[in-house]
Parts: C-alpha cells; structure tokens; sequence
C-alpha cells in the first residue's frame, strides 16, 4: 500500500509519503505504521495536535554497543541435538531431539536461570523447526510427521495441533514476522516458503526460496526473514521481506555450512555454530548489510537450537555438548525514567489507538504504538529510530 499521513513535528505539520505497512499485531493490540523504503525506517503514527504528559512512565531504552562474549551452563535435562528452539514470556523453549527426548518441552526461565520440563510434545520428533508468536510456540515438521503444526501455549502450559504444514519436510528453519510463522526448505521441499497466520489458523505458499538448500538457519529483524547457510548454497544469505513476499540473494554468508542455529537482537542477526564451523559467531548488521566474525562460541556445538530474549541470545545443546546452555549477553547503554508525551489518539468505540514519544536525556525519542480496550492498556510495539533499536519495557497502567 502507499498512502499519505500529516505529521506533526512540534512546529508544523508535514505531510508524509510511501507508508508501505500499516500492521495490527496479535489482531487489533497495536498499530504500527512503517515510512521509508530503506533500513533504517522511519516509523510515524496518525498524529492529531493536542499533546499530554503520561504521568508515572518507566522506560528502558536499549542501545546495542558491542557484541558480547559467551558464557556456558550445562543443566539443560535431556540433552540431544538435531531440535528446535524459540522464545516467549522471557522463556526458552528447546523441543524435541533425537531417540527417547524426541518428545522432550524443555523450558528455560531466563530469570532465574533455571530450566525445567514442559508437557511432553505431541507428534515427538527430530530435525524439526521451531518459531514463536506472542505466547504461542510453534514446532513444525520433522521426520516423525513432515506436516505436524504443534502448537504450544505457554500461558496454560498445553500443546494443540493446528492444521497441516503444506510441503511437508524435515531440516527446515523457522521464523516468525508479526503474527506470521515462516517455515522455509528442506528436505524434499528445499525451496518451499510455507506462512502460517496464527490468526485464521491456515497455511499458505509464499514465492519459492532462491538457493534453495537445507539444513539451515532462520530469524528475523523487522519485516524480513534471513535464512542462511544450508547443506547446498551454503553461502547464502536469503531475505524474505513479508511486505513483498520477495527474495533477495547476497553471496556473503561466512564460514558457510549446516546444521546450524540463528536468532536475533535488535537490528542484528546471529548466526551461530554448524558442520566444520562448530565455534563460529557470524553477526549480520542488517543496516550496513555486512557479515562479521567475533568472539568465538564456548563450547562448540552443531544441529545446536537457538532463541533470543532481550539483549541475550541462547544456543543449546547440539552434538558434543547435548547439555550445554551457551548465552551471549550484548552489551547495551539504558536510558531511564523519560517523558512520555502523548502525540496522538484517535478512538473507535471501546478503542483507542495511540502514538507516544519516549524523550531521553539526550533528546533521543522512541515512538510506542498502544491500544486502549475498555480503559485497560492492552500492549506495546517496538519501534527503529535513528539507526537503533528501542525497546518499552514497562507500561503506564
């Protein structure tokens, strides 16, 4: 879509072009608008006049600084390779694995540094791929059932199962965009592009995977989905925008190989381990669209699972470590305590959609999409401004 919004900018209103998304998330929580046509974007809401402070507000603003150095636990119960992992309500979700663990749910509270198991997963398998969309897991495919869609909630702590993945497969990857699941290649179907809508409960086929390949590795920033490495292509770095259902293709992917693991912070992708590559941290900035190498992952792993929460990511198990829970914490500067000013609202019935500016000390903003249903304070978004990533943490309620 292309649209045209006015803004206001404290002095005057502009008028902005090329709005290329209007998004709801979790089907009318929040609503995001997306200006500009490059990274980094610009983010701008339906802006009305009238501006209020919000009292009370906390706020974090994190700051990606560096890269990080890797630390190791090695408690994760049923240790095995060859699985899945996602992330949701500051959890890590590591399911399935080889022979007897292939129905193992083991859940990792990033708080207290503790895991535990889950209810065991229906339809138990190996080489299976793994997403997350608000309080939902997804585990899809694998060798036991090649078109399994095994949904787990981890509010009530239950697997259901959803409708049948087309083009079904084993050693595919998984991401998630906004309320979407992503299943992308493998075994038999190496160029398939499967979306799931967590809303309607359907799958559909999105454009064909160029370098098509398996064995790889999928996460996302924004509105695109990288996919890298592979047992074919394995240089490869595709992206998928979900805006365009297109691909792109960039032959830079270093220490290319399989059976690795990926996720993301910020605006950064990390890609981590793999056949002959088993220490390697491979660190995608999506702005510059640059691969880096850093600090080398202790200890070595492939077929590995991996997830993010926050600025920490997590890669676990995987064969010669089945046990290890390896963290990489990305440092960050915070900013706290900023004014939270009102810039627009516009209701509908029991709703109301807002904008708000986060004013640091530095006079660094992030604008938080919110919604208001029956006077209750439903969510927040995560927004770029001025080549960062911003982060609310805690809402004004």
């Amino acid at each position: 879509m292309s649209e045209s919004l006015n803004r206001w900018t404290g002095d005057e209103w502009v008028k902005v072009t090329n709005v290329n998304r209007i998004e709801l998330k979790g089907g009318n929580i929040a609503l995001k608008i997306y200006s500009g046509l490059s990274a980094p974007a610009e983010f701008y809401g339906i802006w009305f006049k009238t501006e209020e402070i919000i009292k009370d507000s906390v706020v974090e603003v994190y700051i990606p600084t560096g890269e990080g150095s890797w630390e190791a636990q090695y408690s994760m119960p049923k240790g095995s390779s060859n699985f899945a992992g996602a992330s949701a309500n500051d959890r890590i979700y590591i399911c399935g694995g080889g022979g007897i663990n292939a129905s193992a749910n083991r859940i990792y509270d990033t708080k207290s540094f503790m895991w535990s198991l889950g209810d065991d997963m229906p339809k138990g398998s190996i080489y299976l791929a793994g997403a997350s969309v608000g309080p939902k897991v997804f585990m899809c495919g694998g060798s036991a059932d090649t078109n399994a869609t095994r949904i787990y909630d981890t509010i009530t702590g239950t697997w259901s199962l959803g409708n049948g993945m087309p083009r079904g497969s084993n050693n595919l990857a998984g991401t998630s965009i906004g309320t979407k699941v992503f299943m992308f290649g493998g075994i038999g179907n190496a160029n398939a592009t499967r979306i799931y809508d967590t809303i309607t409960g359907t799958w559909s086929a999105g454009s064909e995977m160029p370098n098509d390949s398996s064995y790889t590795a999928a996460a996302s920033v924004n509105n695109n989905a990288y996919v890298c490495g592979g047992t074919s292509n394995a240089e490869s770095t595709r992206i998928y925008n979900a805006d365009t259902g297109t691909w792109t293709v960039e032959i830079n992917f270093p220490s290319g190989t399989y059976g690795l693991a990926g996720a993301s912070v910020a605006n950064k992708v990390y890609m981590c381990g793999g056949y002959g590559a088993v220490n390697s941290t491979r660190i995608y900035d999506t702005f510059s669209r640059t691969w880096s190498l850093h600090n080398s992952m202790t200890p070595s792993g492939y077929y590995l699972a991996g997830a993010s929460v926050g600025n920490k990511i997590y890669m676990c198990g995987g064969t010669s470590v089945n046990n290890a829970t390896r963290i990489m914490s990305i440092p960050d500067k915070i900013y706290e305590d900023g004014t939270a000013v009102l810039l627009s609202a516009k209701s509908n019935g029991s709703e109301v959609l807002g904008v708000t500016r986060i004013l640091d000390n530095i006079n660094v903003f992030i604008e938080n999409a919110w919604m208001v249903k029956d006077g209750i304070l439903k969510d927040y978004e995560t927004y770029v401004g001025n080549g960062h990533v911003w982060r609310l943490l805690k809402n004004t309620d």
